[in-house]
């Protein structure tokens, strides 16, 4: 056993031991291992929901459209061809979103994990089950979406069905005079925002779950730094 191993499990095993009362304190090496072991559980649980999404993520017309869509899912079965545009554009939509979601791993990896900075790391790890998943989701999760919304308006697929969707309705409406200026102002909106809650929403769910799993085995494992997390 190398010495940074024993070094880590002495760290592990004083601190499992130390008692809840009071407040403690903890030396400069503490610290750089308690943000060490959030930084990896951080990974492990963004790398858990990535890969839980191709099976688990669904679009529909309730999580893929702004709201104010609502004319053009009534209008759905009135305009000649626009309920299959309509599921044209979720399964196009799909289909890019899986294509970015292959990219969040190493682009978090890249542009949020290798920069994480916790203050105070032993307040998540003695914290709720979904400590670490919260700090990630409220600390990163304006550079999260700046990037998913980036990588969503530079699909191949979906915003294009997107718009054929939206075009199609229009003229449909405009062609019958039942359209006004305002109301096509209106409908020429983009869903970005709502693809990207979605994503978002989907993988801070995941994350939370495989978290609470991870803490509640985090005795069985050999890591000395998941070792931290047990109770």
């Amino acid at each position: 056993m190398n010495k940074k191993v024993v070094f880590l499990l002495l760290v592990v095993v004083s601190l499992i031991g130390c008692t809840t009362t009071g407040e403690l304190t903890y030396s400069d090496e503490d610290l750089a291992l308690g943000e060490e072991a959030v930084v990896k559980v951080a990974q492990m649980v963004l790398i858990s929901a990535v890969e839980s999404l191709p099976a688990q993520f669904v679009l529909t017309p309730v999580n893929a459209l702004p709201t104010n869509f609502e004319p053009l899912l009534v209008a759905q079965n009135e305009v000649p061809g626009l309920k299959r545009l309509l599921e044209e554009y979720l399964e196009a939509m799909r289909e890019d979103v899986l294509e970015i979601v292959e990219k969040i791993p190493h682009q978090f990896e890249v542009m949020l994990l290798y920069k994480m900075k916790v203050e105070n790391p032993y307040t998540l790890i003695k914290g709720n089950n979904d400590a670490v998943t919260r700090y990630f989701a409220s600390n990163y999760s304006l550079e999260s979406e700046r990037w998913l919304t980036e990588q969503i308006n530079g699909g191949q697929r979906g915003i294009a069905a997107w718009n054929k969707l939206v075009r199609t309705y229009n003229n449909y409406l405009q062609g019958k005079g039942r359209l006004t200026k305002s109301e096509v102002a209106l409908l020429e909106g983009s869903p970005t925002q709502e693809i990207t809650i979605a994503i978002i929403r989907h993988l801070v769910e995941a994350m939370a779950r495989q978290e609470a799993l991870i803490r509640s085995l985090a005795p069985t494992y050999e890591d000395p730094l998941i070792l931290l997390f047990s109770r």
